[in-house]
């Protein structure tokens, strides 16, 4: 008799307990999920320390290249996305030239546009591009250290 009392108090009390955890699971709250931060990519690093950014600067100019105002400011933006946007501005004129760019392990920037007048290229040095000639050499005379486009931030 004992033995058929707990059972039948253990269902009771089973059944009370079952009840009342559906009850209260009906009342729990669950926290709103918070959405992940996004982290913005980390800019791509070259070996030689070459990220894209801007850089800026006058390069020598010569004969009609300069117009009346003499050396134009330029601008050469280069995107993670390997395009680049190449300003020249002058008090009264503005050029723009967009292309793609690549990089070697020499630091090398190869500049192409998509019509494929003219490829640049340019050293990545520590802050600074200097532009090189078409054989992919430093420019000599007297104005060869002024062929230097330096970061601007």
């Amino acid at each position: 008799m004992i033995c058929l009392k707990n059972i039948l108090c253990y269902t009771l009390l089973g059944g009370i307990l079952a009840f009342a955890a559906c009850k209260t699971s009906k009342r729990v709250v669950h926290p709103h999920q918070l959405p992940e931060p996004t982290v913005p990519p980390a800019p791509q690093v070259f070996a030689c320390g070459f990220k894209a950014a801007v850089f800026e600067g006058k390069l020598p100019c010569f004969g009609n290249d300069c117009g009346e105002h003499g050396a134009p400011m330029t601008t050469i933006q280069f995107y993670e996305n390997k395009t680049v946007v190449k300003v020249q501005r002058s008090s009264t004129t503005q050029m723009t030239v967009a292309g793609t760019w690549t990089i070697d392990d020499q630091c090398l920037i190869t500049v192409s546009n998509p019509n494929g007048i003219k490829t640049e290229y340019y050293r990545y040095q520590s802050n600074s591009v200097r532009k090189l000639s078409d054989a992919k050499t430093v420019y000599n005379g007297a104005f060869k250290d002024q062929y230097i486009l330096h970061y601007k931030n």
